[in-house]
């Protein structure tokens, strides 16, 4: 596929590391690769496409290695954004000998008040290490220019 037909398509490829700390049995090291396409609307709105993978080693400064994979779509207008994204993540715990299939589910909401506030809304459905859990969450923002 020529990417140069695709108009507002953009990717990135990144590295990850983080120094393990005082007794950690290694450094995290990483690969992602990140996908975003943008649709205009008429009505000056648009649509973010948004798909991201990556790869971990010694996850956390231990010795398991991680895999991710994201999927997410937003829609902005002038005075709102709506989203939706899923994060599935492989992880394999060493120490335990387990194998973990994680997943995260968030729905936001973000509607400007005024140029410079703005208030936020999420819900997070998510397993992590096999448990289940459930997030609500809000945030009022001040933006300042210095």
């Amino acid at each position: 596929m020529n990417i140069a037909r695709l108009p507002n398509l953009r990717y990135k490829l990144g590295t990850v590391y983080q120094s393990g700390g005082i007794g950690d049995p290694g450094d995290e090291k990483g690969v992602s690769l990140t996908v975003t396409q943008d649709y205009f609307l008429q009505n000056q709105s648009n649509v973010s496409l948004i798909g991201e993978v990556a790869r971990m080693w010694e996850y956390e400064a231990t010795l398991d290695d991680a895999f991710y994979a994201t999927a997410a779509v937003f829609y902005n207008t002038a005075s709102w954004t709506a989203g939706i994204s899923g994060t599935y993540r492989y992880r394999e715990d060493v120490d335990l000998g387990e194998t973990y299939d994680d997943y995260s589910i968030q729905l936001m909401i973000k509607y400007n008040l005024t140029p410079d506030w703005f208030i936020e809304f999420a819900q997070e459905f998510n397993r992590d290490e096999n448990l289940r859990g459930n997030q609500f969450g809000m945030r009022l923002v001040r933006l300042f220019d210095f």
